[in-house]
C-alpha cells in the first residue's frame, strides 16, 4: 500500500492503532465524514454569501424576495458546495486508485447535474409566480407552461445523467431510446397526451383559470382554480375539487360560461305552460281591463287601428271568424313584452330579446321567455328570475288564463 494520499496515510495510521483487517473500512468512513461535514459548512456559507449578494441586487424589488424564498432558490443553490468539495478532494484522496476516481468523477458529475435541475425547476417556478402576479397573465394557463418547461429539464437531466453513467454519447444513447419508443410512449401517455392539450387549450383560449365551466360527465359544475400539465382543477360550488384530465377538456364537450359574463348578462329560458282550454277572443271586458294597463296602452292602440282598417274590407257579419279579433294569449304576450322591456334587470337590447308560443304539447301551450338579465352573480339572477315569474304567474287571471295542471 504506497502513502501517496492521504486517504493512504490514514489507512496506514489507523492499522498502526490496531484496528487491522478494518482500517480500510474505517478509513472510508472517516474521509466520507470529514468530506460531508466540510461540505455542509460550506453550503451553510455559501446560503449566507449569496443572501447578502442578492438582496442588494434585488433592492426594491420585494415581490421577488417571497418567491425566492418560498421556492427555496438560495438553499438549492448552495448545495452546488457539497459536491464540488467531493469533486476539489478526490486528488487528494484517490490517487493511487484512479479506477476508484473516475467512477467518484461520474458520480459528482451526476449529482452536480442533479443539483442544476433541482435550481432551474425552482427558477421556472419562481417565474411562474412572478408572472402570475400580472393582471393580463393571471388568467393564462401559466403552470402549465412552467411544468412543460419543468419536465423538458428533467428529461435532459435524465438522458445526461445516464450518458454519465454508462459513459456515452448523447447520440449514442438516443439511438439506444429509439428502439424503446413503444414503451416509453405508453410510460408517458398521459403526460404526451396533456402537454399537447395544455398547448391547444392556451393557443385556443379554450379554457383559462377563473373561467366557470360544465362537465357534467366528471360531475364538474364551477370555477377553474388550476391548470396543469396533466389535469385540470375545478371548485364545484358546493366547494368539492374535480380533477380532469387536461386532454378531455379538447377532446369532449365542454361548457364554459364566460361569454355569460363576458357579456354581461345571463340567459333567462323559462315557459310558462299555459291551458289551452283558456285562450279565447278577448271581449269587452277584458278589453276594458287591457286598456287600464299602462303597459299596453302603446299596443292595444295600434293593434286596434290596424285591425279596424283590415276588418273593413271583410264582411265579418257572416262569421265571427271573418273577421280579425285580438286574444287573451295574444294580449298577455304582449304584456309581458312590455313588462320586461320596462324591467330595470333585463336587457331590452344588445342582447336576444324574445316572448314567443312554442308548439303545442299535451301538457299546455308553452309561453318561452328567452331573455338576459344585466347581472351574472347567481344569486342576484335567481332573484330577478323568481320575481319576474311571480308578478307573471299573477296577472294571468286579468287575461282569463291559468297554468295547465294534469287532472
Amino acid at each position: 500500500m504506497t502513502e501517496s494520499t492521504i486517504h493512504s496515510q490514514l489507512e496506514k495510521f489507523l492499522h498502526d492503532q490496531g484496528t487491522g483487517q478494518y482500517s480500510h473500512l474505517l478509513a472510508h468512513l472517516v474521509v466520507a465524514l470529514v468530506i460531508l461535514l466540510i461540505g455542509t459548512f460550506s453550503g451553510g456559507v455559501s446560503r449566507l454569501i449569496l443572501r447578502r449578494l442578492v438582496r442588494p441586487l434585488l433592492g426594491r424589488r420585494t415581490s421577488w424576495i417571497e418567491p425566492l424564498t418560498r421556492r427555496h432558490v438560495l438553499f438549492r443553490l448552495s448545495r452546488f458546495a457539497l459536491p464540488l468539495v467531493v469533486y476539489c478532494s478526490i486528488p487528494l484522496l484517490f490517487a493511487d486508485r484512479p479506477d476508484v476516481a473516475t467512477m467518484m468523477y461520474r458520480a459528482v458529475a451526476i449529482w452536480s447535474l442533479f443539483v442544476g435541475a433541482l435550481v432551474v425547476e425552482a427558477l421556472v417556478n419562481v417565474a411562474a409566480d412572478l408572472c402570475v402576479q400580472f393582471p393580463s397573465l393571471r388568467h393564462s394557463p401559466i403552470r402549465s407552461y412552467a411544468q412543460v418547461v419543468k419536465l423538458v429539464v428533467w428529461v435532459t437531466f435524465a438522458l445526461l445523467a445516464l450518458t454519465k453513467l454508462i459513459d456515452q454519447s448523447v447520440t449514442a444513447v438516443l439511438a439506444g431510446l429509439g428502439a424503446a419508443t413503444a414503451v416509453l410512449l405508453l410510460i408517458f401517455k398521459d403526460s404526451i397526451l396533456g402537454l399537447v392539450a395544455s398547448i391547444q387549450i392556451a393557443a385556443l383560449d379554450m379554457v383559462r383559470v377563473g373561467d366557470w365551466i360544465q362537465m357534467d360527465k366528471y360531475g364538474a359544475n364551477g370555477d377553474v382554480v388550476d391548470i396543469s400539465l396533466t389535469t385540470v382543477k375545478v371548485r364545484n360550488f358546493d366547494k368539492t375539487i374535480v380533477t380532469i384530465p387536461a386532454y378531455c377538456l379538447v377532446s369532449e364537450p365542454v361548457v364554459n360560461w364566460r361569454g355569460m359574463t363576458e357579456a354581461g348578462g345571463r340567459r333567462i329560458k323559462r315557459s310558462l305552460r299555459i291551458d289551452q282550454d283558456a285562450i279565447h277572443f278577448a271581449d269587452e271586458a277584458l278589453l276594458e281591463r287591457c286598456r287600464r294597463m299602462e303597459l299596453l296602452d302603446e299596443y292595444l292602440s295600434a293593434k286596434e287601428e290596424e285591425l279596424e282598417l283590415w276588418n273593413q274590407t271583410r264582411r265579418k257579419e257572416d262569421h265571427p271568424v271573418n273577421a280579425r279579433r285580438l286574444t287573451n294569449i295574444g294580449l298577455y304576450r304582449a304584456y309581458v313584452s312590455a313588462y320586461l322591456r320596462s324591467h330595470e334587470h333585463i336587457h331590452a337590447s344588445g342582447l336576444t330579446f324574445l316572448v314567443r308560443l312554442l308548439e303545442p304539447t299535451e301538457v299546455g301551450l308553452p309561453l318561452q321567455i328567452y331573455v338576459f338579465t344585466k347581472t351574472t352573480v347567481w344569486a342576484e339572477y335567481e332573484a330577478i328570475q323568481s320575481d319576474i315569474f311571480d308578478h307573471l304567474l299573477a296577472v294571468l287571471p286579468e287575461f282569463d288564463l291559468k297554468i295547465y295542471q294534469c287532472t
